[in-house]
Parts: C-alpha cells; structure tokens; sequence
C-alpha cells in the first residue's frame, strides 16, 4: 500500500439481451409467452483510468451506519459504489457469483487503530446481493470489535495490491450524541405508530361514511320509484310500461286532477 502504481483494470457492465435467438423465440411460439429480457454480467476494457487510490484519503466508499443496519449485522453497499470501487477488481468468475445470489467471502482490513490493524478472516467477512440489486457486507466481528452505532461514519475501499477489503471507523459519535440519537429515534417511531393508528381511524371513518351514503342513496331510489311527479297534463302521458304503475292508476290520478 505504498507505491501508486498505475493500474489497468476492466470494467464490469451488464449486457442486455433485448433480441432473442432462433430457438428462444421458436420456444416463445409454442409456450405463447413474450420474450424476457435477460441480462449478463461481462467485462469490457474501460476507456477511462482506474479510480486512483489516494493513500492520504482511499476511502472510495463512505456511510453513516444506520440503526437498520445494527440491528441485522450488515452495511449496506450501493450497487454503483460497489460495481464501480469494488467489483472491477474481481475476476469476472467471481463477480458472477456474487451477481447470481451467491456469498463471496473476503478478506479485510480494520486500520481504525493505524499503528495495529486488525485482519478479518474471510470466514467472518463477505459480500452478498439484496433483492434490490444493492449489496451488504456482513462482519459481526466488525460491529462488536468497534461497538458500531447509529451515526457514525466509517470508510471502506478495495486495496487491488493485497486483494483485500480495508475498513476503517472514520468518526463515532460521543455517548451523550448517541443517547439523543436514539431517543430522537424512538420519538420518531413513537409518533409514527400514532400517525398509523389516527389514519386507520381515519380510513374507517371514511368507510363508515360512504356506506352510509350509499344507504341513504339506496333509501331515496326505492322511495323514488313508489312516487311520480307530472309536469305536463295527465292525459297527455303514456303511463304503459312505468314501473309499479297500471291503468287503474291513470283513472285515479285524472279523477283527483278533476276535483281539485
């Protein structure tokens, strides 16, 4: 990790498959089913320089830890941040599994105490890919050496020279910023469980109210059809084919026009 040298590395991209082979779309025709869009993870030459590795400041990754990620062990790594500073140092092999759902072990590095690093073995130390496309790097030992917590940053990068992960806890927070941290985050979860309680109440309120409509609008339509208003001369309306109305009820009808 002393001299820069520089470095030639090939790029990891995604190849998209939009047109589908001969066989792929004879399949299609006797499945009747459209043809999916696959993707393959290759490797191409990348026009451009690898990132230089500053020694002075190589942290190409950097990220406040989250109280999710205590909780379940893990950091959480972009998929550009980790296809970009750590993936175009694989082999494409081995990139591959790890794009297939695999766990890809490594080695690491903890330089928090620069005057005694700390190696993690590979058993203890790996990549994974989440159902979003991201990746976490999963290291129990890690939390529990530096008593991770919510905020404080830390900064990884991929050293291509020894192969290896390096790690390093950049700044924690004081006991007393994490203690306000944790109780702004309980009021904030707190309030949240509030908020779902009032919009349920809401929503049924809102339910209860539409039913009701609808009653009182069943209600008026029963009434209506048991009642008729003329605005024009009786005998000039064609009462065959009204609902709930005959013969018998146009005479009734004129009789009482004639008396009033």
């Amino acid at each position: 990790m002393s001299d820069q040298r520089p470095l030639v590395s090939m790029k990891k991209t995604f190849f998209y498959n939009f047109f589908p082979t001969k066989a792929e779309e004879e399949a299609c025709k006797i499945n009747n089913t459209p043809h999916e869009v696959t993707r393959e993870l290759v490797e191409i030459r990348d026009l451009y320089p690898a990132p230089r590795i500053d020694l002075q400041n190589p942290w190409k990754i950097k990220k406040n830890i989250t109280h999710d990620e205590i909780v379940v062990g893990m950091l959480m790594i972009p998929f550009f941040e980790m296809l970009e500073y750590i993936l175009r140092y694989w082999t494409l092999d081995v990139a591959k599994s790890l794009e297939n759902g695999c766990k890809v072990c490594v080695d690491m590095w903890d330089v928090t105490e620069e005057n005694i690093p700390k190696k993690c073995e590979g058993g203890s130390v790996w990549f994974r890919k989440l159902f979003n496309g991201d990746f976490y790097l999963w290291s129990i030992e890690l939390f529990k050496a530096r008593i991770l917590g919510d905020g404080d940053e830390i900064g990884l990068y991929w050293d291509p020279r020894s192969s290896t992960l390096v790690f390093k806890l950049l700044s924690q927070l004081s006991l007393e910023a994490r203690a306000n941290l944790e109780f702004w985050m309980d009021q904030r979860m707190y309030l949240q469980k509030i908020n779902k309680k009032k919009l349920g109440r809401l929503i049924w309120k809102n339910l209860a109210r539409e039913f009701e409509l609808e009653r009182l609008l069943v209600e008026s339509t029963q009434e209506q059809d048991q009642v008729f208003v003329a605005s024009v001369p009786v005998d000039g309306l064609n009462f065959k084919g009204l609902h709930g109305y005959n013969e018998e009820d146009k005479d009734n009808i004129i009789s009482n026009e004639s008396q009033a």
